[in-house]
C-alpha cells in the first residue's frame, strides 16, 4: 500500500497537508469563530426565542402577576380575541391598511425619485447630490 503526504482537496487536486503549526493556528481560528457564533446564538436566544416561547405559553393562562397560582384557560383567550373583541379586529384592519399603504406609497415614491434621478437632464446633478 502506498502512502502520500498530499491531502485530497475539494477540487480533487492533491496538495500538501498543512504543517502542525498551521493546523494549530487554524484550530485557534475555528475556536474563535465558533465562540463568536455561539455567543451570537446565545444572545439571540435569550432576547428573542425565550420571550417568544414564554409569551406563547402565557397566552393560555389568565395572567395576574400578583397571584401565586395562575389560572389555565386553554384556547379561551384566543376565542375571546377572535370572536368577541371588536378592538382586536379594528387593530388588525388598521395594521393591514397601514402596511399596505406604506408598501404601495413607499414603493411608488421611491420609484418616482429613482426615475427622476435617472432621466432628468436639467436637474440631474441636483437630484444625485440630494440623494
Amino acid at each position: 500500500m502506498a502512502t502520500t503526504d498530499k491531502a485530497l482537496s475539494r477540487f480533487g487536486i492533491g496538495r500538501k497537508q498543512p504543517s502542525r503549526q498551521n493546523r494549530i493556528r487554524l484550530a485557534g481560528r475555528n475556536f474563535m469563530v465558533r465562540g463568536a457564533v455561539g455567543l451570537a446564538v446565545i444572545y439571540f436566544s435569550v432576547w428573542t426565542v425565550f420571550p417568544f416561547v414564554y409569551t406563547f405559553i402565557y397566552s393560555f393562562y389568565d395572567w395576574q402577576p400578583l397571584r401565586a397560582q395562575q389560572e389555565f384557560l386553554g384556547l379561551a383567550n384566543y376565542y375571546e380575541a377572535l370572536f368577541k373583541d371588536r378592538l382586536f379586529w379594528k387593530s388588525l384592519w388598521n395594521t393591514v391598511y397601514f402596511t399596505f399603504g406604506n408598501v404601495v406609497i413607499g414603493t411608488a415614491l421611491c420609484l418616482a425619485v429613482a426615475l427622476m434621478i435617472n432621466s432628468a437632464r436639467r436637474f440631474n446633478a441636483f437630484f444625485r447630490a440630494s440623494y
